[in-house]
C-alpha cells in the first residue's frame, strides 16, 4: 500500500479511474463482511463515539482521520482479528480519498450516510447497514471520477 502511496504522490496525487474502481471494489469486499460481523453492543459504542468524532473534526485531515477512525472501529467490532488490521494497511488511502470528498464539499453528505447506517447497525439490521454502505462507497466513487 505504501508503493501504492508513494506512485500516486509522485504522479500528482490522483488515482486512474479504473485504480479508484478496484480500490473502492476492494473496500466494498472487506466493509461488507466486517459490517455483517458486528453484533457487540460494547464494541458499537466505540463505533457511535468514532462518528460523534468526525462531526466535531476542526480540520478537513482531521475529519478524515476520523473516517478513517469510524471504518477501523467497525473493524473492530466485527470480532474478526485480521481485519483490523487490513483497514489499518489501507488507512493512507482511506486518508487520501477522504481529504479528496472533505475538500470538494462531500462533508455533510457523508456524515448524513454515515449516520444513516449506523443508525440501524446500532439496531441489529446489517444486511441494511452493508446496503447502505454499498450506496455509500457509490457515491464516493461517482463523486471522486471525472465527469
Amino acid at each position: 500500500m505504501e508503493t501504492l502511496n508513494v506512485i500516486i504522490n509522485f504522479n500528482g496525487g490522483t488515482y486512474r479511474p479504473s485504480l479508484l474502481c478496484s480500490i473502492f471494489a476492494t473496500r466494498r469486499l472487506f466493509e461488507s463482511d466486517m459490517i455483517m460481523h458486528c453484533d457487540d453492543s460494547e464494541k458499537l459504542s466505540a463505533v457511535r463515539r468514532a462518528l460523534a468524532s468526525v462531526k466535531t473534526a476542526d480540520t478537513v485531515a482531521e475529519q478524515s482521520q476520523k473516517i478513517f477512525d469510524f471504518y477501523h472501529q467497525i473493524a473492530i467490532a466485527s470480532g474478526n482479528a485480521v481485519t483490523p488490521l487490513l483497514i489499518l494497511h489501507f488507512q493512507s488511502i482511506y486518508l487520501t480519498l477522504g481529504h479528496w470528498l472533505l475538500q470538494s464539499g462531500y462533508g455533510t453528505a457523508l456524515i448524513h450516510q454515515m449516520d444513516a447506517m449506523l443508525a440501524v447497525l446500532l439496531v441489529g439490521e446489517r444486511d441494511t447497514t452493508r446496503q447502505l454502505n454499498d450506496k455509500l462507497i457509490d457515491f464516493c466513487l461517482t463523486s471522486l471520477l471525472p465527469d
